[in-house]
């Protein structure tokens, strides 16, 4: 019941739990069938106070609110018409477009919403890129045995059929828990306007996974070739046709 006063105590966490589901998202072919393991079952966790992560500069310049409502409304009656004003969808932020983010995006919308817990929540997904990687088989995208789609689909595609889920691609530049806030800026390949701005959340999800860190093992920086992201994929193929040439 997210933000609905019969649900007392909830608060800005989610905590996901390692819960076998159903596949929720799949392609045309095999390879590419997508199970996406973590449920998000449990939705918000009491909590006595916000722990802010980190402060951003205040210069903001654009924002990505899904309504423009950014307080919760009472359902008391108004004294000034003597009806009752409507609560305002609670709004979910997810920072991070890898699988835990993905689900918690996807199963939340999912879930069945009671018409005594409120409006539906309106979801934003965060992320510095624009597709997501199903990392299992990036290694087929490597050797040409699975399409670009069916390893790395677009988040517009991957989230398009989701009901009150949007995404939003931007860089986290920091989050400010107490005004309920997150500081997003440009990615420098994105076309879209804005360089900066904020996007107002009242429930953050924090799923920004692992960064590879080549420097923790003596030579790997000079000679290792990462394989991560879509676009080292691409290179470790242009560098194996290379050899190939050479044979």
């Amino acid at each position: 019941c997210l933000g609905s006063d019969s649900c007392p105590g909830w608060e800005q966490t989610l905590v996901s739990q390692s819960v076998p589901v159903l596949p929720m998202v799949s392609f045309s072919s095999p390879h590419s069938l997508l199970v996406l393991l973590p449920l998000i079952s449990s939705a918000f966790v009491p909590s006595q106070h916000h722990r802010p992560v980190s402060r951003a500069p205040p210069t903001t310049t654009t924002t990505y609110p899904m309504t423009p409502s950014s307080s919760p409304t009472s359902d008391a009656a108004d004294a000034s018409d003597g009806t009752s004003s409507p609560r305002a969808p609670p709004r979910v932020c997810v920072l991070g477009g890898g699988f835990g983010g993905v689900n918690a995006a996807l199963t939340l919308a999912g879930l069945p919403w009671p018409d005594d817990c409120g409006p539906r929540p309106e979801i934003t997904v965060v992320d510095r890129d624009d597709r997501f990687v199903f990392l299992p088989l990036l290694y087929e995208l490597c050797v040409d045995a699975a399409s670009m789609e069916e390893v790395a689909p677009t988040y517009a595609s991957l989230l398009g059929g989701a009901e009150g889920v949007r995404f939003v691609r931007r860089e986290v530049t920091g989050v400010d828990a107490a005004n309920g806030v997150v500081h997003v800026s440009k990615v420098p390949s994105s076309t879209e306007a804005g360089e900066r701005g904020t996007v107002p959340y009242d429930a953050l999800v924090v799923a920004t996974g692992a960064q590879l860190d080549l420097g923790t093992v003596p030579g790997a920086e000079e000679h290792a070739l990462p394989f991560y992201t879509v676009e080292q994929c691409v290179e470790l193929r242009r560098r194996i046709s290379v050899l190939d040439q050479k044979r």
